[in-house]
């Protein structure tokens, strides 16, 4: 968690400053963090119930690793679409 957190800071950082820059690489970038910023959301979740269900001894049943296997399929899905319609964020003006 520790990790996805860390590197989720540096990523919004990046989408702070140059969301609305112009150029190619810049753009890209965008895109990229803004992509972790939200897959990261889906990682931290998976993580923390990981975790409390570990240190309260509550047994991770298969039915649990089939939920969070398709939240993460529906996200990465989402994703996908986002590259051609902004449905889950907008890299362009600003936004």
């Amino acid at each position: 968690m520790m990790g996805i957190t860390a590197i989720s800071n540096v990523a919004d950082c990046c989408v702070f400053y140059l969301n609305g820059s112009y150029g190619i690489f810049l753009e890209i970038l965008v895109f990229v963090s803004g992509s972790w910023l939200y897959l990261g959301n889906v990682l931290i979740g998976y993580s923390w119930a990981q975790f409390i269900m570990t240190h309260m001894n509550i047994p991770f049943t298969d039915t649990h690793k089939k939920m969070y296997r398709i939240v993460a399929l529906v996200a990465c899905i989402l994703l996908v679409i986002n590259i051609f319609y902004p449905l889950v964020f907008n890299s362009k003006d600003g936004v």
